[in-house]
């Protein structure tokens, strides 16, 4: 209800009540609120968004794509699945995607093709609305499973920023393909990957409590 057109910008992206996190993909080109169900092509999947927030929305940060730089990205309309804290498609290049959330936290799981490139590219600077002036961030490769850093990226119709720290997670160990002051592009070896991102406003140590605080969750579909 009210995801096409332009008329609510609602969207069907897994979050829990009163949350930071709306775990979604995010329509190319942008969306208000970052997702229109009459728009199949995507930049990636993002952690957070506001719906029904007007002027060029807000959220869109720390975007995953499990896709090469030179692939176009759909959703596969008809494959998706929404409930109450859940969402799942299967894109263009037959990869998976499970999301959920808690509300400080975003859980998605990607599930390659066994004969395909198990590839994430994360953009740590990516943001709904285009402002230089109010975008940065920093992020340090601390491990083959983590990775730690903040996003800066602008309010709803861009009145000031806001700043997120983030622990980013995966089960699986990664090796860095390629990097550059905002974008990673991860490998991996497992047909399934599951990633968490951690949140907060605070600062890096209260990212990284979030996390650990979550480390017996099990992911559900």
């Amino acid at each position: 209800l009210g995801s096409a057109g332009d008329h609510g910008q609602m969207t069907p992206g897994a979050v829990v009540p009163f949350g930071m996190i709306s775990v979604c993909p995010d329509s190319e080109p942008g969306q208000h609120g970052g997702y229109d169900y009459n728009v199949p092509e995507i930049s990636g999947v993002s952690i957070n968004r506001i719906s029904g927030v007007g002027c060029g929305g807000t959220g869109s940060n720390v975007r995953v794509r499990p896709a090469s730089a030179d692939e176009v990205l759909k959703i596969g309309k008809g494959t998706e699945k929404a409930y109450p804290g859940y969402y799942e498609t299967v894109f263009s290049n037959d990869v998976k995607g499970m999301f959920t959330a808690t509300k400080n936290m975003a859980v998605e799981k990607y599930v390659f093709p066994k004969d395909a490139e198990k590839i994430l590219e994360v953009d740590f600077a990516s943001s709904i609305v285009r402002r230089p002036n109010l975008i940065d961030c920093s992020y340090e490769v601390k491990s083959d499973d983590m990775i730690s850093g903040w996003v800066k990226a602008p309010t709803a119709c861009s009145r000031g920023s806001y700043v997120l720290h983030f622990a980013f997670h995966t089960d699986s160990e990664f090796d860095v393909e390629t990097s550059d002051s905002s974008r990673v592009v991860l490998r991996f070896d497992s047909d399934e990957v599951e990633v968490r991102i951690a949140v907060s406003p605070v600062d890096q140590y209260a990212a990284d409590t979030v996390l650990e605080g979550w480390e017996d969750y099990s992911f559900s579909q």
